[in-house]
């Protein structure tokens, strides 16, 4: 099933060569929504592999649920990867907006609780939002 035309380095790019293949061969959903559905279907099976504390069903529900995101994201662009790179580089400004604003008031995000920190971060979001709609 492996492409021999997917590049060999990023398993995204492989993963996604894959589903591309099966989608050639008419295995695909119709829309998105059934895409969707499979992803919703994986959350499930984490819950259920959490209630159950099965690690190593765990581990493999998180991979499908990861497999079924990349099957969603094709049906918007030709590019998940660089969909991903973006969500990366927003997670990594707000993260570091979260730092400075611990800074300013002189803590760091180990010594905060989750509850705080989840505070923290909405204000990160905002203030990441406003400094990218003033250019910045």
């Amino acid at each position: 099933m492996r492409d021999p035309d997917a590049p060999d380095g990023c398993v995204c790019h492989r993963t996604l060569a894959s589903l591309q293949y099966a989608a050639d061969q008419g295995f695909e959903w119709p829309d998105m929504h059934g895409a969707l559905r499979k992803v919703e279907e994986e959350v499930r099976e984490i819950r259920e592999a959490l209630v159950n504390q099965d690690h190593a069903a765990l581990r493999e529900e998180v991979g499908d649920l990861l497999l079924a995101a990349l099957a969603v994201a094709r049906y918007l662009d030709d590019d998940p990867i660089h969909d991903l790179d973006r969500s990366r580089s927003r997670f990594e400004k707000r993260f570091e907006t979260l730092e400075k604003i611990l800074a300013e008031q002189g803590r760091v995000v180990r010594s905060c609780a989750l509850e705080e920190l989840l505070a923290c971060w909405a204000a990160a979001k905002v203030r990441v939002s406003k400094a990218l709609e003033r250019g910045g």
